[in-house]
């Protein structure tokens, strides 16, 4: 039985899609959940939805480093002890390297892969100097095994893997560290993949249904959980069956 009551746990990009769907499943398993995004009308209903002695919202972009760090300050004013991480804010913009800008780059770069990098180091720092136990979840992609025509995206999600195999190792034994890699899933994000990228995708799937955002949250919720306490350095495919290891 998958049991969060009193836990509390940051979620980054949950105003929308899979961030929002694991914000729901962990206040339904009795977490209390910190939710960051830019979208600060998707944290509100999310907040109104779930309440707001279970929903505390962080409005800000997390390209920003010094914000992360200014959150996690203002986090031990407050005497706030967090026990979950979930590394879940991403942005896929589904073109070609060759048509990426400079700017572009550093986005997606700064979104997808230097931000966990931070928000898992400021996690970690205090939970090892205070001996406690924790867990970090962070959202790869099956685009970072098996390779992706947007590879800007298929490297940060790559990075993610290896980041979740490293901070396993650097964060133990207080500290576990796990990813979950999904497949196509049914979010905003869809309406960037091109059309035959997603066909390629249909029929290579073993399973034919669309993963839904919740079906994302479910592996988030088990990865957190006392249940997969025997996982750290791993990576949870859930991807129809597209790709085999």
């Amino acid at each position: 039985m998958i049991n969060l009551e009193n836990k509390k746990v940051i979620i980054t990009g949950a105003a929308a899609g899979i961030g929002r769907a694991t914000a729901v499943k962990c206040v339904e398993h009795g977490a209390d959940v910190l939710v960051i995004d830019i979208n600060e009308n998707g944290l509100v209903k999310l907040q109104k939805e779930l309440g707001e002695d279970k929903v505390k919202i962080f409005n800000f972009d997390i390209s920003d480093l010094g914000k992360i760090k200014d959150f996690f300050v203002q986090l031990r004013k407050d005497d706030i002890k967090i026990d979950c991480l979930v590394n879940n804010a991403g942005i896929y913009l589904g073109k070609s390297v060759l048509d990426y800008s400079d700017e572009d780059i550093a986005k997606v770069m700064a979104i997808n892969l230097i931000a966990p990098i931070y928000f898992s180091k400021e996690f970690a720092r205090d939970k090892m100097n205070g001996k406690k136990q924790g867990v970090i979840v962070n959202i790869a992609s099956v685009s970072g095994e098996a390779g992706t025509s947007e590879s800007v995206y298929g490297a940060t999600k790559g990075g993610l893997l290896g980041l979740t195999k490293s901070n396993a190792i650097d964060f133990s034994p207080y500290v576990r560290v796990n990813a979950v890699a999904p497949s196509v899933t049914k979010t905003a994000l869809v309406k960037n993949i091109p059309e035959e990228r997603l066909k390629m995708h249909e029929k290579h799937n073993l399973i034919k249904e669309w993963i839904e955002p919740e079906d994302i949250g479910n592996a988030v919720l088990f990865l957190l959980s006392d249940v997969s306490g025997h996982c750290t350095g791993m990576t949870l495919d859930v991807n129809n069956g597209r790709y085999l290891r």
